[in-house]
């Protein structure tokens, strides 16, 4: 009978693969059921592990194949079975071979256990081979090849080498410290009597990179609200908002909230921050958040940001932080890498049509941010030069010339390379309505 940690992995491998869902929040709700009873890092390390590696995995394992017709159950299997030799040391190889002939049974793939007892020993038998120096480096970093070659014309080839190696490997948990309830050096000093570690942010003044990789439910505070997580990048596109006390700034397909939370501590609490999203169970997301940080600011509403609201207020400033293909953040969804080049030319369309709407709630001497979370000119600069030449209104806002530092800056407009700072692959353009 197979283990029931693996089962377990390939339950969710095929869950993602098959329904679209993501790959953090199945993960995250299969730890926490009161009948899961084992080692949470070995199943996590085996199924992100599979996500992010099985380009790479397939072509260490087409010579072996000699084109069969393998089904995706069969393929995951073996996908799993490779991954634990090759990178689990901890597993011993036989280990590896028989646990994933068990998964056959229960895959109800009978036929395939020979096949995959025959694919497995043979490596094992010929030495393991794998060179990945010898693979073209799309294949060696697990990228989809249509994706290498956008990101090699996009920014040239050895910036498209260091953003494949960038999106491997589990991301760092980083953290805002809610400086209502409790100083950054305070809540610093309390996670390192606790043996965490925390290293400030370098381009964000309350934000905390720590050592720990579990939950954080644990960790000092957290049900006081001193902090909650969010990635470096987002709390930059947040900071340069440069909202003030007494503002009101709307937020837009702003779920979970975490840039609502950040805007509404930029400004001291004081103020509005109009977090809207389309679907209610997201905007209770956005209310539960804000709740636990105490921050009253946060007004969380149900509104679809595609339709014109004509009697609503102007803002201050609107930040549109739009759904978007997610190249930047592939090392937190893995499984983005099953998507193809046609989603994101897609997604810029609505981008477009988002930003159309939404601009129209700034007033006059407010701000427009949009970003988003990939790394694509077609979704990112070209839509924000478009929006420029649309809308005579606007003018560029200069970013900071210091974040040149952190990857591609060209004036009002900053590429967040995950490989260059702390935090994930991001897109920031600031505009500002004329007077």
């Amino acid at each position: 009978m197979a283990d029931p940690q693996r089962k377990l992995v390939f339950r969710l491998l095929e869950q993602v693969r098959t329904r679209q869902s993501y790959s953090n929040l199945i993960l995250n709700h299969a730890l926490r059921q009161p009948d899961f009873s084992g080692s949470a890092g070995f199943v996590s390390a085996l199924f992100y592990g599979v996500l992010e590696r099985q380009i790479t995995l397939d072509a260490v394992l087409a010579p072996y194949l000699k084109g069969k017709k393998i089904d995706l159950p069969v393929r995951t299997i073996l996908q799993m079975g490779l991954y634990q030799i090759l990178f689990l040391d901890s597993v011993p190889d036989a280990a590896a071979v028989n646990e994933s002939v068990q998964l056959c049974v229960t895959a109800k793939v009978f036929s395939a256990k020979g096949l995959v007892n025959g694919v497995l020993r043979r490596f094992l038998r010929e030495g393991k081979p794998f060179h990945p120096e010898q693979m073209p480096p799309w294949q060696a970093y697990s990228c989809p090849q249509w994706l290498y070659r956008l990101w090699k014309g996009d920014y040239g080839k050895e910036t498209a080498v260091q953003l494949m190696q960038a999106g491997l490997g589990r991301p760092p948990v980083t953290v805002r410290v809610n400086t209502q309830k409790i100083s950054t050096r305070a809540f610093a000093l309390s996670l390192q009597e606790q043996g965490v570690k925390a290293i400030p942010c370098r381009w964000v003044k309350d934000g905390l990179l720590l050592s720990h990789t579990g939950g954080v439910e644990g960790l000092p505070g957290f049900a006081e609200g001193w902090f909650y997580v969010q990635d470096s990048s987002s709390q930059l596109c947040a900071s340069l908002m440069e909202a003030k006390p007494g503002q009101q700034i709307y937020d837009i397909c702003a779920a979970p909230g975490g840039k609502s939370c950040a805007l509404a501590l930029e400004m001291k609490d004081q103020g509005r921050v109009l977090s809207f999203d389309l679907y209610p169970q997201k905007v209770e997301l956005i209310r539960q958040n804000a709740a636990r940080l105490g921050l009253g600011s946060v007004q969380p509403r149900q509104w679809d940001a595609l339709v014109w609201e004509k009697d609503r207020p102007l803002a201050d400033g609107v930040l549109c932080d739009l759904p978007c293909s997610g190249y930047g953040v592939l090392r937190r969804k893995p499984e983005i890498r099953q998507h193809s080049r046609e989603d994101g030319a897609a997604l810029a369309d609505l981008q477009r049509k988002l930003l159309e709407v939404n601009s129209r709630y700034v007033r006059p001497g407010g701000t427009l941010i949009y970003s988003t979370c990939t790394l694509s000119r077609q979704e990112n600069q070209d839509n924000a030069n478009w929006f420029l030449q649309t809308h005579p209104e606007f003018a560029p806002l200069p970013l900071p010339e210091e974040l040149e530092e952190l990857g591609l800056l060209e004036g009002h407009m900053l590429t967040v390379f995950p490989h260059r700072g702390d935090g994930d692959g991001f897109f920031i353009a600031r505009m500002r309505r004329k007077e």
